[in-house]
């Protein structure tokens, strides 16, 4: 079995989604059963197998659990969790108060709630590396924040995101509780501060019956440190020596492979990007705090020092649980010594050799009553034993060679809620002895796919089964907001109130029963099922910007796709703001099995005096049920899981009052992506997209302005390669317009501006926030739309981000903001003449504001492109090259 899918397997269990009851068991249909011959194991199957198994001795050895917080997804110490949960064996958690949902995409338009999933899906690819188990808290990312107190205000108070901590923290029941950041203002992101605060304060609070009542049994950690210690440090982790347990890799390494995942993030290449040395991926720990009979102390070679955490130390950590179980430290102590038997029998003899000790060691803590102590008391003891029979009888099933795995066979990679789903179980004996697959207990509660498996499964053998399980309820997440982009706080669902999880994947469960000589074993395995309705109903565009003075119609397509197994017809309707009509009022489909079909209607509104924003939806009929949501797929090669993402059947029509220029012609350099094209084309412009030959060989003459979308440089090789040519256009009389690029090392290095400009990481991230004009009569201001105030109303996350800190003095700034407490920054907006046209830099969010409707926002973008278009100006000529 390679590595990678032990590791998945091993932590299926430890991240499922807490409190969901697993599908029904009981099949719709007899099983099918086959027999064969397996693929022998190769040298590299075994050996992934052995290191595997390896890995798994090393957790038996310890009882040490540990859990990192931290804010964002990749802000994960990767090298340390690899570290302590993949090297020394330690159980590992990382709670991550924010999904990322309010941060920025390297790669595509996707962004809020949908982009807190996707990340969702990259963390958890990355954990399956480090080898941790992932928890989450119910705020949203709501973008850069400059103060923890922000952060409060935003979230609903402190007790909100702590709250969750606290019930993970009773939940998970860690030694060592580690902050990643120090709760101080050098953790810069005001998220960074907070969920260090919320982690300190949480370290006594989670151990206070007082504090969040209801949410678990106190638990208090032995522990306390944070993070960005520097010379402060007591806890440098060594996380740069190779380890036979990671195939000769690092800790560091490791965490390349895990942050490799997060795509969106712009990691993707993360490992090639580093030239060189690489720099210290972890960050150096301060001990802050203890409990119990520990004592802070100064420099440390371990989280753990001072903490006993091998099997037998478990009956003098918990006194309590283990005064009423007779010998337990001595009967621990013979488990341990069983434990290292077979860890001497693997190194000496093979996987095989290693059964029988760890049979043994299964039967001791088998034997081990269930521990007895007061109401309140946490049963730390149970959770660890626990925790060390499950390893055990996965490090059996290692020993003896038996492969599980389960599948589901989807043709639509969906299955419909009341219908069977197709699954295959397949076992393979990769062993020396032949495997006893007769179940024991109660043949009425067992599968009939499991009663039909054969008696004995042979060395070298396989057994397939195909059987149907009936699903129940969709797959979807529990949380969601009724507005993203003014909503820092998800609600959850009514059967998810309290839940941590990551997300609730549908999950079937299957187990297997098996036995080599007189010790039975079970084995358990779980794969996920993606539940859905059978139409997923699209709206086209989710979005129309349009002037008021317009033609008062729009185009709509709507789209309904049929993701069940059987045709199905139906009819699709718009619910309409009063006043508005459709053309038809309603189309009927017919869609066949897997396939889609669409129908257009013509969108007219009354003539309208003021801006307004409507919502129009479409719902689906048929069979007698109603669908109005769209849902797709989110996922990716590389990530092992994937997940639903639901979204109304709605457009969303923002009427502005708004001109535009009698030149309009418009040429996009499309980025890491964004919608921009599509708004300003529903405003009116003609939009063409340039391809690489455009830049390099295409007539830029032919278009009034040139955008580049957020991070183009970064984005497209051929931009940067042909940069040159776009200043050259601006000199001959066009206007060109350059939106933010996050990598501004890199921007301010390839020297693109015409004259001299420096990026920085300045940005003003409370939209609300007032601007001020600089020179409110400047023709950019005043054309087509005189730009007020008041147009810098109803901004949505921000004002805008990496500004421009230093410029040479052709560059004009127009707009002067700042946060609280701030300096005015001016190089949010920067206008140069360049020859006979006009260049132009701007930070300011429109990738984030003309989707949602923002009408000043739209206007100040128009007059941008406008620039140096007005009728009744001469252009400027500045002659210096």
């Amino acid at each position: 079995m390679p590595l990678r899918k032990f590791l998945a397997l091993l932590l299926s269990l430890s991240l499922l989604p807490i409190g969901l009851t697993a599908q029904s068991a009981k099949p719709a249909s007899a099983a099918k059963v086959t027999i064969s011959k397996a693929s022998p194991e190769t040298p590299e199957q075994f050996a992934a197998r052995k290191l595997a198994l390896q890995e798994m001795l090393q957790r038996l050895t310890t009882t040490g659990r540990i859990m990192q917080v931290v804010a964002h997804p990749d802000d994960e110490d990767g090298a340390m969790l690899t570290l302590e949960s993949r090297v020394k064996g330690n159980t590992a958690m990382l709670f991550t108060f924010t999904r990322g949902e309010g941060g920025q995409n390297a790669q595509g338009a996707v962004f809020f709630d949908e982009l807190g999933i996707l990340r969702t899906l990259e963390l958890l690819a990355a954990d399956k590396e480090y080898g941790a188990e992932e928890r989450f808290s119910h705020v949203a990312d709501f973008g850069f924040s400059k103060s923890a107190e922000e952060s409060f205000q935003k979230w609903g108070g402190e007790d909100v995101p702590e709250g969750d901590l606290v019930r993970a923290i009773r939940e998970f029941q860690p030694d060592v509780l580690v902050a990643r950041f120090s709760g101080t203002p050098k953790d810069g992101h005001g998220h960074h501060v907070a969920s260090a605060l919320m982690t300190i304060k949480a370290f006594h609070d989670a151990a206070d019956a007082k504090r969040f009542p209801g949410d678990g049994k106190p638990w208090q950690p032995s522990k306390l440190y944070t993070g960005l210690a520097g010379d402060e440090a007591t806890v440098v982790p060594d996380e740069d020596q190779p380890s036979a347990l990671l195939g000769g890799k690092t800790p560091e390494q490791i965490a390349l492979e895990g942050l490799r995942h997060q795509e969106s993030q712009g990691l993707g290449n993360i490992a090639s990007r580093m030239k060189g040395p690489r720099p210290k991926l972890y960050s150096s720990y301060k001990l802050v705090d203890t409990s119990g009979h520990l004592a802070k102390r100064g420099p440390e070679s371990d989280f753990f020092d001072g903490i006993h955490t091998s099997l037998e130390g478990l009956a003098e950590r918990f006194p309590d649980e283990a005064a009423k179980i007779p010998d337990l430290a001595q009967t621990l102590g013979r488990a341990a010594n069983a434990i290292q038997h077979a860890s001497d029998e693997l190194k000496a003899n093979g996987p095989a050799a290693a059964l029988k000790p760890l049979q043994e060691a299964a039967k001791i803590l088998a034997a081990i009553p269930g521990s007895e102590c007061a109401d309140d008391c946490p049963r730390g003891l149970a959770t660890r034993l626990a925790k060390k029979r499950a390893q055990l009888e996965s490090a059996m099933e290692l020993a003896a060679g038996l492969e599980v795995s389960l599948t589901a066979k989807l043709p639509n990679r969906f299955a419909m809620p009341g219908e069977d789903a197709p699954m295959h179980l397949h076992l393979a004996n990769h062993g020396m002895q032949p495997i006893d697959l007769r179940p024991w207990g109660e043949q009425r509660t067992i599968p009939d796919y499991i009663r039909k498996l054969p008696g004995k499964l042979s060395p070298g053998e396989t057994a397939d089964v195909d059987f149907e399980q009936p699903l129940a309820e969709l797959t979807r997440a529990p949380f969601y907001r009724e507005s993203a982009v003014k909503d820092s706080v998800y609600k959850m669902r009514t059967s998810y109130q309290g839940w941590t999880g990551s997300l609730p994947f549908s999950l079937v469960h299957v187990t297997v029963y098996w036995s080599i000589g007189s010790f039975r074993h079970i084995a358990t395995v779980a794969t996920p099922v993606l539940i859905a309705p059978p139409f997923s109903v699209t709206v086209a565009p989710v979005a129309i910007l349009r002037r008021l003075n317009q033609p008062h119609e729009s185009t709509l397509q709507v789209t309904a796709q049929n993701n069940s197994e059987k045709p199905m017809s139906g009819t699709v309707a718009l619910t309409l703001p009063q006043g508005w009509a459709s053309e038809p009022a309603q189309a009927n489909l017919s869609v066949a099995a897997g396939r889609t079909s669409d129908a257009a209607f013509t969108l007219r509104w009354p003539e309208k005096e003021s801006p307004m924003q409507s919502i129009v939806k479409a719902t689906f009929t048929s069979g007698g049920k109603q669908y109005s949501e769209n849902y797709h797929l989110i996922s990716r090669a590389d990530l092992p899981d994937a997940f639903p993402y639901y979204a109304p059947a709605q457009t969303t029509i923002s009427l502005i009052n708004a001109d535009i220029p009698e030149r309009h012609n418009i040429g996009y350099i499309m980025g890491a992506g964004d919608t921009l094209p599509d708004d300003l084309r529903s405003l009116g412009f003609d939009v063409h997209l340039l391809t690489e030959s455009d830049l390099a060989n295409g007539d830029l003459a032919q278009y009034d302005s040139i955008m580049t979308g957020v991070r183009a440089y970064a984005t497209r090789a051929d931009l940067r390669a042909h940069n040159q040519r776009l200043l050259d256009y601006v000199k001959q009389g066009g206007t060109f317009v350059v939106q933010y690029e996050q990598d501004y090392n890199a921007f301010n290095s390839g020297h693109y501006t015409p004259f001299p400009a420096t990026m920085g990481r300045d940005r003003v991230s409370q939209e609300e926030q007032p601007v001020k004009m600089l020179d409110p009569e400047s023709s950019i201001l005043r054309y087509p739309n005189r730009i007020t105030n008041a147009d810098f109303d109803n901004w949505v996350q921000e004002r805008g981000l990496y500004f421009m800190k230093e410029w040479s003095p052709d560059y004009t700034p127009l707009l002067s903001m700042n946060d609280v407490g701030e300096p005015p920054l001016e190089g949010g907006l920067l206008v140069a003449h360049y020859g006979k046209g006009t260049y132009i830099y701007t930070g300011l969010s429109f990738y984030r504001e003309l989707p949602n409707g923002v009408p000043g926002a739209a206007r100040l973008l128009i007059n941008l492109l406008a620039a140096g278009h007005n009728p009744a100006e001469q252009p400027t000529v500045n002659a210096r090259k």
